[in-house]
C-alpha cells in the first residue's frame, strides 16, 4: 500500500505544479511560488521528484518570465527541502533529504563497477564486487545484492554509522571512472520500459501488483503462508481466508491484456 499512497500524492503534486506554471503565459508570483513548493513536496514524497526542478527551471527561463519569478521558484523549492534536511539532521545526524542514497546508488553501479579499472582507496575496497561484471546477474537494485556478489551482507550495514557515506563515495568513484558503464546501465533500464513485451517480462517485482488467483502465486512471506493468508489465531479473528476465483481471474485476465504497451510509451514520449 505504500506504493499506492506515495504515487498518488507524488503525481498530484507534480501535475499541480505544471498546471500552475503552464496555465497562463505569465503566471503570478503566487502561482510560481506554489509550483516550486509543490515540486519540493513531491521530492520529499519520492526523492526522484527533486529532479523535476531542472526542466521546470529551464521552462521558466525559456519563456522569459523574468528573474524575479526564477528567484521565487527556486526559493519556494529550496526552503522546504532545506527545512526538512535540517530537521532530519537534528534527529539523525545525517543532513539531507535521504540518508540512504549511497545504498541505492551502490545498487545501481552493481551492474558495471569493476575495481580493476580504477584505483580504490583502502577503506572502500571492501565494497568491490567479488564477481566480474560479465558474470553478474541482472541488477535488481540494492535489495537484490546477495553476499555471493558483494562478499558481505549489505542488509547488516543498513544502520551502520558512515556506511551510507562510504557506499556513496564508492559509487561516485565508479561512475566517474566508468562513465560509459553508468550511461549504459541507465540506458538499458530506460529502454526496458519501451520494450514491446508484457510488464512481467520487464520487471521482476511486477508480480507484486498482479491479482493472485491462488495464495501460492503470491510468493508470500513465510508468516503469511503459515497462517494461510489469514490473521494469526492469537488475535481472535476469523481465520478463514479465500480468494474469489471469479473476481481474481477476471482481474488477472484484464492485467494480461490492458497495460501500457512499449510502442505506446514511445509515441507518448515523442509527442511530449
Amino acid at each position: 500500500e505504500h506504493f499506492v499512497l506515495a504515487e498518488a500524492f507524488f503525481e498530484l503534486m507534480i501535475v499541480g505544479a505544471l498546471v500552475l506554471l503552464a496555465w497562463s503565459d505569465r503566471p503570478s508570483f503566487a502561482a510560481v511560488g506554489s509550483a516550486g513548493a509543490l515540486i519540493a513536496l513531491a521530492g520529499l514524497t519520492r526523492y526522484v521528484g527533486v529532479l523535476v526542478i531542472a526542466p521546470v527551471l529551464i521552462y521558466v527561463l525559456v519563456r522569459r518570465m523574468g528573474w524575479a519569478r526564477v528567484t521565487v521558484l527556486l526559493a519556494a523549492f529550496v526552503i522546504p527541502i532545506g527545512a526538512y534536511s535540517y530537521w532530519a539532521g537534528q534527529s539523525s545526524g545525517d543532513y539531507g533529504v535521504t540518508g540512504k542514497n549511497g545504498f541505492f546508488l551502490y545498487g545501481r553501479v552493481a551492474s558495471f563497477a569493476d575495481c580493476a579499472e580504477f584505483e580504490v582507496p583502502r577503506e572502500l575496497q571492501r565494497f568491490c564486487f567479488e564477481i566480474p561484471p560479465s558474470e553478474r546477474p541482472v541488477s535488481r537494485g540494492v535489495w537484490g545484492l546477495e553476499p555471493e556478489l558483494t562478499g558481505f551482507n549489505i542488509r547488516k550495514l543498513f544502520n551502520a554509522p558512515e556506511a551510507n557515506a562510504k557506499l556513496l563515495r564508492f559509487s561516485l568513484l565508479a561512475i566517474r571512472n566508468q562513465p560509459l558503464g553508468y550511461a549504459g546501465a541507465v540506458a538499458k533500464d530506460v529502454w526496458r520500459f519501451y520494450e514491446p513485451i508484457p510488464p512481467q517480462a520487464k520487471e521482476h517485482n511486477v508480480r507484486t501488483w498482479r491479482f493472485p488467483r491462488t495464495l501460492e502465486e503470491v510468493d508470500a512471506h513465510p508468516f503469511v503462508v503459515a497462517n494461510q493468508g489469514g490473521p494469526p489465531p492469537e488475535l481472535g479473528f476469523d481465520n478463514s481466508f479465500r480468494i474469489d476465483s471469479g473476481l481474481s481471474g477476471f482481474m488477472r485476465s484484464y492485467q494480461n491484456v490492458i497495460y501500457a504497451q512499449g510502442l505506446i510509451l514511445i509515441l507518448m514520449t515523442a509527442l511530449g
